[in-house]
Protein backbone atom coordinates (compact mmCIF):
# COMPACT_ATOMS: atom_id res chain seq x y z
CA UNK A 1 0.00 0.00 0.00
CA UNK A 2 1.23 3.12 -0.78
CA UNK A 3 0.58 6.29 1.37
CA UNK A 4 -0.95 9.87 0.44
CA UNK A 5 2.63 11.27 0.58
CA UNK A 6 4.13 9.08 -1.65
CA UNK A 7 0.97 9.36 -4.13
CA UNK A 8 1.63 12.99 -4.34
CA UNK A 9 5.17 12.46 -4.92
CA UNK A 10 4.99 9.94 -7.68
CA UNK A 11 2.16 12.40 -9.06
CA UNK A 12 4.35 15.14 -8.84
CA UNK A 13 7.29 13.64 -10.14
CA UNK A 14 5.09 12.18 -13.45
CA UNK A 15 3.86 15.88 -14.35
CA UNK A 16 6.89 18.05 -13.93
CA UNK A 17 9.12 15.14 -15.44
CA UNK A 18 12.14 14.91 -13.33
CA UNK A 19 12.75 15.14 -9.51
CA UNK A 20 14.20 18.55 -9.54
CA UNK A 21 11.12 20.07 -10.87
CA UNK A 22 8.49 17.62 -7.87
CA UNK A 23 10.90 18.65 -5.69
CA UNK A 24 9.71 22.55 -6.25
CA UNK A 25 6.34 21.61 -6.98
CA UNK A 26 6.29 20.23 -3.28
CA UNK A 27 8.86 22.42 -1.61
CA UNK A 28 10.89 20.07 -0.65
CA UNK A 29 14.55 18.33 -0.98
CA UNK A 30 15.64 16.86 -4.07
CA UNK A 31 17.56 13.76 -2.25
CA UNK A 32 14.84 13.27 0.28
CA UNK A 33 12.19 12.80 -2.75
CA UNK A 34 15.21 10.69 -4.36
CA UNK A 35 15.21 8.39 -1.20
CA UNK A 36 11.33 8.45 -1.22
CA UNK A 37 11.25 7.30 -4.90
CA UNK A 38 13.48 4.34 -4.05
CA UNK A 39 11.21 3.39 -1.19
CA UNK A 40 8.37 3.30 -3.41
CA UNK A 41 9.49 1.25 -6.23
CA UNK A 42 10.63 -1.21 -3.07
CA UNK A 43 6.74 -1.35 -1.92
CA UNK A 44 5.19 -1.87 -5.60
CA UNK A 45 8.08 -4.11 -6.60
CA UNK A 46 8.59 -2.69 -9.60
CA UNK A 47 10.59 -0.43 -11.31
CA UNK A 48 9.25 3.59 -11.98
CA UNK A 49 11.90 5.51 -13.20
CA UNK A 50 14.79 4.76 -15.22
CA UNK A 51 17.74 7.31 -16.69
CA UNK A 52 18.05 8.00 -19.89
CA UNK A 53 20.37 9.69 -21.62
CA UNK A 54 20.82 11.46 -18.17
CA UNK A 55 17.06 12.18 -17.96
CA UNK A 56 14.52 10.57 -15.66
CA UNK A 57 12.18 8.15 -17.66
CA UNK A 58 8.91 6.69 -16.14
CA UNK A 59 8.55 2.73 -17.06
CA UNK A 60 5.54 1.17 -18.95
CA UNK A 61 4.22 0.41 -14.94
CA UNK A 62 4.52 3.69 -13.92
CA UNK A 63 2.24 5.47 -16.62
CA UNK A 64 -0.33 2.94 -15.94
CA UNK A 65 0.26 3.92 -12.34
CA UNK A 66 -0.52 6.81 -13.32
CA UNK A 67 -3.96 6.55 -15.06
CA UNK A 68 -5.09 5.17 -11.81
CA UNK A 69 -3.30 8.14 -9.50
CA UNK A 70 -4.45 10.46 -11.69
CA UNK A 71 -8.06 9.70 -11.18
CA UNK A 72 -7.60 9.80 -7.73
CA UNK A 73 -6.29 13.57 -8.31
CA UNK A 74 -9.63 14.72 -10.21
CA UNK A 75 -11.41 13.13 -7.02
CA UNK A 76 -9.57 15.27 -4.87
CA UNK A 77 -9.62 18.33 -7.25
CA UNK A 78 -13.57 17.32 -7.12
CA UNK A 79 -13.54 17.06 -3.07
CA UNK A 80 -11.93 20.43 -3.02
CA UNK A 81 -14.95 22.45 -4.72
CA UNK A 82 -17.43 20.33 -2.83
CA UNK A 83 -15.78 21.76 0.22
CA UNK A 84 -16.02 24.95 -1.17
CA UNK A 85 -19.51 25.09 -2.20
CA UNK A 86 -20.02 23.18 1.47
CA UNK A 87 -17.99 26.43 3.12
CA UNK A 88 -19.75 29.19 0.93
CA UNK A 89 -23.13 27.81 1.95
CA UNK A 90 -24.10 26.32 -1.28
CA UNK A 91 -27.36 24.23 -1.24
CA UNK A 92 -27.84 25.20 2.59
CA UNK A 93 -31.53 26.20 3.14
CA UNK A 94 -31.16 28.15 6.21
CA UNK A 95 -34.49 28.12 8.66
CA UNK A 96 -35.03 30.43 11.60
CA UNK A 97 -37.38 30.74 13.57
CA UNK A 98 -38.47 34.67 14.99
CA UNK A 99 -41.14 36.08 17.06
CA UNK A 100 -43.41 38.77 14.90
CA UNK A 101 -41.46 41.80 16.30
CA UNK A 102 -37.80 40.68 15.48
CA UNK A 103 -39.13 38.83 12.59
CA UNK A 104 -40.28 42.11 10.88
CA UNK A 105 -37.34 44.09 11.09
CA UNK A 106 -34.05 43.12 12.64
CA UNK A 107 -33.74 39.58 11.44
CA UNK A 108 -34.44 40.02 7.74
CA UNK A 109 -31.25 42.80 8.28
CA UNK A 110 -29.20 39.88 9.48
CA UNK A 111 -30.54 37.21 6.60
CA UNK A 112 -29.80 40.44 3.46
CA UNK A 113 -26.12 40.47 5.12
CA UNK A 114 -25.93 36.64 5.53
CA UNK A 115 -27.30 36.44 1.43
CA UNK A 116 -24.11 38.73 0.52
CA UNK A 117 -21.59 36.70 2.26
CA UNK A 118 -23.15 33.12 1.09
CA UNK A 119 -25.30 33.86 -2.02
CA UNK A 120 -25.55 30.22 -2.04
CA UNK A 121 -27.69 30.08 1.38
CA UNK A 122 -31.47 30.09 0.60
CA UNK A 123 -33.13 31.58 3.67
CA UNK A 124 -36.62 30.48 5.23
CA UNK A 125 -37.91 32.80 7.83
CA UNK A 126 -40.89 31.51 10.02
CA UNK A 127 -43.17 33.95 12.44
CA UNK A 128 -43.74 31.81 15.39
CA UNK A 129 -46.08 32.80 17.87
CA UNK A 130 -44.62 32.16 21.77
CA UNK A 131 -46.67 29.09 22.15
CA UNK A 132 -45.40 27.63 18.96
CA UNK A 133 -41.57 28.19 19.94
CA UNK A 134 -40.72 25.60 22.17
CA UNK A 135 -41.99 23.00 19.37
CA UNK A 136 -40.41 24.28 16.29
CA UNK A 137 -36.66 24.30 18.20
CA UNK A 138 -36.99 20.92 19.76
CA UNK A 139 -38.48 19.04 16.92
CA UNK A 140 -35.27 20.56 14.72
CA UNK A 141 -37.68 22.35 12.37
CA UNK A 142 -34.64 25.33 12.54
CA UNK A 143 -31.08 25.19 14.67
CA UNK A 144 -32.39 29.36 16.01
CA UNK A 145 -35.29 31.00 17.04
CA UNK A 146 -34.71 34.91 17.75
CA UNK A 147 -37.12 36.45 20.40
CA UNK A 148 -37.89 38.98 22.58
CA UNK A 149 -39.03 36.55 25.34
CA UNK A 150 -36.93 34.68 27.51
CA UNK A 151 -37.91 30.98 27.08
CA UNK A 152 -36.43 28.29 29.00
CA UNK A 153 -36.18 24.73 28.74
CA UNK A 154 -34.03 22.24 29.65
CA UNK A 155 -32.80 21.59 26.14
CA UNK A 156 -32.55 24.94 25.07
CA UNK A 157 -29.28 27.23 25.78
CA UNK A 158 -29.61 30.79 24.98
CA UNK A 159 -28.28 33.77 24.17
CA UNK A 160 -28.65 37.92 24.73
CA UNK A 161 -27.40 40.23 22.02
CA UNK A 162 -29.54 42.85 22.93
CA UNK A 163 -33.14 44.61 24.18
CA UNK A 164 -35.49 46.95 22.62
CA UNK A 165 -37.75 49.55 25.01
CA UNK A 166 -41.29 49.75 25.91
CA UNK A 167 -42.37 52.12 23.49
CA UNK A 168 -45.40 54.14 22.96
CA UNK A 169 -46.36 54.88 19.45
CA UNK A 170 -49.53 57.36 17.93
CA UNK A 171 -50.77 59.47 15.21
CA UNK A 172 -48.23 62.17 14.45
CA UNK A 173 -51.21 64.48 14.99
CA UNK A 174 -52.13 63.31 18.67
CA UNK A 175 -51.81 65.24 21.43
CA UNK A 176 -48.90 63.35 22.90
CA UNK A 177 -46.75 64.03 19.82
CA UNK A 178 -45.47 67.24 21.70
CA UNK A 179 -43.47 65.60 24.53
CA UNK A 180 -40.03 63.85 24.01
CA UNK A 181 -40.75 61.18 26.69
CA UNK A 182 -44.00 59.86 27.98
CA UNK A 183 -44.97 59.34 31.40
CA UNK A 184 -47.77 56.45 32.85
CA UNK A 185 -50.06 59.31 33.69
CA UNK A 186 -50.01 60.80 29.82
CA UNK A 187 -50.79 57.29 28.52
CA UNK A 188 -53.73 56.57 31.14
CA UNK A 189 -55.40 60.09 29.79
CA UNK A 190 -55.83 58.21 26.35
CA UNK A 191 -57.28 54.52 25.33
CA UNK A 192 -54.48 52.07 25.06
CA UNK A 193 -54.43 48.91 22.62
CA UNK A 194 -54.31 46.02 25.20
CA UNK A 195 -53.00 42.40 24.72
CA UNK A 196 -54.03 39.19 25.35
CA UNK A 197 -53.45 38.45 29.09
CA UNK A 198 -49.93 36.64 29.62
CA UNK A 199 -47.98 37.60 26.27
CA UNK A 200 -44.86 39.31 27.00
CA UNK A 201 -46.35 43.04 26.05
CA UNK A 202 -49.56 41.92 28.08
CA UNK A 203 -47.25 41.18 31.44
CA UNK A 204 -44.47 44.46 30.81
CA UNK A 205 -47.68 47.05 30.04
CA UNK A 206 -49.52 45.48 33.20
CA UNK A 207 -46.45 45.78 35.74
CA UNK A 208 -45.90 49.31 34.18
CA UNK A 209 -49.44 50.30 35.10
CA UNK A 210 -49.27 48.44 38.46
CA UNK A 211 -46.28 49.68 40.24
CA UNK A 212 -47.94 53.74 38.89
CA UNK A 213 -51.46 52.84 40.33
CA UNK A 214 -53.21 53.79 37.32
CA UNK A 215 -55.49 51.74 35.71
CA UNK A 216 -56.10 52.48 32.06
CA UNK A 217 -58.54 52.82 29.44
CA UNK A 218 -58.56 49.90 26.82
CA UNK A 219 -59.67 51.05 23.42
CA UNK A 220 -58.76 47.81 22.00
CA UNK A 221 -57.43 44.42 22.37
CA UNK A 222 -54.75 42.85 19.81
CA UNK A 223 -52.55 39.49 19.88
CA UNK A 224 -49.79 40.89 18.36
CA UNK A 225 -47.67 44.69 18.50
CA UNK A 226 -47.99 45.07 14.85
CA UNK A 227 -51.73 45.36 14.72
CA UNK A 228 -51.60 47.17 17.78
CA UNK A 229 -49.70 49.83 15.89
CA UNK A 230 -51.98 49.56 12.90
CA UNK A 231 -55.11 50.96 15.08
CA UNK A 232 -52.98 53.43 16.80
CA UNK A 233 -52.20 54.44 13.36
CA UNK A 234 -55.41 54.35 12.63
CA UNK A 235 -56.38 56.92 15.38
CA UNK A 236 -57.69 54.23 18.05
CA UNK A 237 -55.39 54.79 20.83
CA UNK A 238 -52.26 54.34 21.54
CA UNK A 239 -49.72 51.39 21.40
CA UNK A 240 -47.00 50.51 24.15
CA UNK A 241 -45.29 47.91 22.32
CA UNK A 242 -41.18 46.86 21.87
CA UNK A 243 -38.77 49.43 19.86
CA UNK A 244 -38.47 46.09 17.37
CA UNK A 245 -42.19 46.40 16.17
CA UNK A 246 -41.72 50.40 14.79
CA UNK A 247 -38.20 50.33 13.35
CA UNK A 248 -38.13 50.86 9.79
CA UNK A 249 -40.99 52.83 8.13
CA UNK A 250 -43.83 49.89 8.24
CA UNK A 251 -45.46 52.78 10.04
CA UNK A 252 -45.29 56.04 8.55
CA UNK A 253 -47.92 58.05 10.43
CA UNK A 254 -46.77 56.81 13.68
CA UNK A 255 -44.58 58.79 15.90
CA UNK A 256 -42.58 57.22 18.85
CA UNK A 257 -41.60 58.21 22.15
CA UNK A 258 -39.87 56.34 24.86
CA UNK A 259 -42.28 55.60 28.21
CA UNK A 260 -40.78 56.56 31.43
CA UNK A 261 -39.43 53.90 33.52
CA UNK A 262 -40.26 51.44 30.73
CA UNK A 263 -39.02 47.60 30.77
CA UNK A 264 -36.85 46.37 28.26
CA UNK A 265 -37.39 43.08 25.48
CA UNK A 266 -34.55 41.29 25.43
CA UNK A 267 -33.66 39.65 21.96
CA UNK A 268 -32.56 36.23 22.21
CA UNK A 269 -31.13 33.52 20.06
CA UNK A 270 -32.13 29.86 21.46
CA UNK A 271 -30.44 26.80 19.88
CA UNK A 272 -30.56 23.31 20.98
CA UNK A 273 -28.32 22.32 23.62
CA UNK A 274 -27.35 18.72 22.52
CA UNK A 275 -27.46 19.62 18.57
CA UNK A 276 -24.11 21.05 16.79
CA UNK A 277 -24.72 24.21 14.79
CA UNK A 278 -23.78 24.47 11.38
CA UNK A 279 -21.30 27.04 9.98
CA UNK A 280 -24.11 28.91 8.38
CA UNK A 281 -26.31 29.08 11.23
CA UNK A 282 -23.25 30.00 13.27
CA UNK A 283 -22.50 33.05 10.31
CA UNK A 284 -26.23 33.91 10.35
CA UNK A 285 -25.53 34.32 14.27
CA UNK A 286 -23.08 37.36 13.79
CA UNK A 287 -24.97 38.46 11.00
CA UNK A 288 -27.72 39.60 13.63
CA UNK A 289 -25.43 40.55 16.64
CA UNK A 290 -23.75 43.03 13.78
CA UNK A 291 -27.35 44.18 12.49
CA UNK A 292 -28.41 44.62 16.53
CA UNK A 293 -25.17 47.05 17.00
CA UNK A 294 -25.92 48.82 13.89
CA UNK A 295 -29.84 49.44 15.21
CA UNK A 296 -29.02 50.06 18.43
CA UNK A 297 -26.72 53.22 16.96
CA UNK A 298 -29.15 54.33 14.89
CA UNK A 299 -31.95 54.72 17.81
CA UNK A 300 -29.68 54.84 20.90
CA UNK A 301 -33.15 55.85 22.78
CA UNK A 302 -34.76 52.83 21.80
CA UNK A 303 -32.31 49.86 21.32
CA UNK A 304 -29.92 48.87 24.33
CA UNK A 305 -26.32 46.43 24.25
CA UNK A 306 -26.68 43.28 26.15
Amino acid sequence: MLSLRQIEVFHAVMVSGSVSGAARMLNVSQPGLSRLIKYMESRVGFRLFERRAGRLAATPEAHRLFLEVDLIYQRVGGLDQSIRRIAGGEGHELAVGASPSVGRSLVPRALAELAGAMPGVTARLEILPMNQVQDYLLAGATEQVVTIFPFEHPLVESETIGAGRLVCAFRRDHPLAERTEIGVEDIAAHGIVAFEPGSPHARMIDALFARAGVTPRIAGKVRFAQTACALAESGLGVALVDAFTVMGKAFPDLAVRPIAGGGLFHVEIHRHRHLAVSAVASRFSIALKEAMARAIAETPSMLVAP
